[in-house]
């Protein structure tokens, strides 16, 4: 069904949210590689997952009367 629903909006050039995504997921794959050396495969879905959730939750609390 999530094939079938989001079918028509799948397009062959990118938008500025996967590019923004695909920018950030090359960021930290060097970050870690650089790091960790040879086995960053193992590590890199955990800290990609864990840095923009970091990163959500911190622009989440810059919207005033939010409370965060």
């Amino acid at each position: 069904l999530h094939i079938i629903g989001f079918a028509k909006y799948q397009t062959i050039t990118s938008n500025r949210f996967s590019l923004f995504m695909e920018s950030i997921y090359a960021t930290i794959n060097t970050i870690v590689r650089e790091q960790i050396g040879s086995r960053n495969e193992v590590y890199l879905p955990f800290l990609y997952a864990l840095f923009t959730f970091i990163l959500a939750m911190n622009l989440v609390g810059n919207i005033p009367y939010d409370y965060s």
